[in-house]
């Protein structure tokens, strides 16, 4: 479990990277512009599928 204080200085990080001019660059090369706060529902259906896919059939 990530301790609440290193969660959001990540948080942070993630959602002011951008503001950089260098990260901005690096960002735009692989096709991402910025990140957004979205709500932990949206992922809902990925958890149900942990549940149905057994872990064997994930693979790296």
């Amino acid at each position: 479990m990530m301790r609440p204080q290193v969660r959001a200085e990540l948080q942070t990080l993630f959602l002011e990277v951008a503001d950089d001019p260098t990260a901005r660059e690096a960002l735009a090369s692989i096709g991402v512009e910025h990140f957004v706060l979205i709500d932990d529902s949206l992922y809902d259906s990925v958890r149900a599928l942990e549940d149905v896919i057994p872990d064997s059939a994930v693979q790296p």
